[in-house]
């Protein structure tokens, strides 16, 4: 069974629009990057995070 090891550094609004990229290998969870959150320069918090895929619709590949 696959789990979170660590809680992400923000929180992401029921509805909210982020951008998918990666889905892990056992389908457990998405890789997304979430424009309202911080940015990609790997300074700060992140904007790119993995979220349990059933956080998503289920309509996404």
């Amino acid at each position: 069974m696959t789990r979170a090891t660590a809680p992400i550094p923000t929180s992401v609004t029921f509805g909210a629009t982020v951008r998918w990229r990666y889905v892990s290998r056992d389908g457990a969870f998405v890789m997304v990057r979430d424009p309202a959150a911080g940015s990609t320069d790997g300074v700060g918090i992140q904007s790119w995070y993995f979220l349990p895929r059933d956080c998503l619709p289920a309509t996404l590949p």
